[in-house]
């Protein structure tokens, strides 16, 4: 995986997947990131780039460390 697809579809299904999974609401990660929830769903369906703050957050929402989120996410 190239890095610059970091703000593909690739990555909003992943965010999506491992939320579903946590049965977390998008409200939930919303709040947990410090965002409003249309900016969860913006990066949640790819509509928006993702900053490493953003990446930082989301590891953080989801109880993961940022390096093994980023690792899952390239070896999926």
């Amino acid at each position: 995986m190239k890095t610059n697809e970091l703000n593909s579809k690739n990555f909003s299904d992943y965010i999506r997947k491992l939320r579903r999974e946590r049965h977390l609401s998008q409200q939930y990660m919303a709040n947990a990131m410090g965002v409003s929830q249309n900016t969860y769903w913006l990066l949640e369906n790819g509509k928006t780039k993702i900053t490493l703050e953003h990446i930082q957050q989301l590891a953080d929402a989801l109880n993961l460390n940022v390096r093994l989120f980023l690792h899952d996410f390239i070896n999926q």
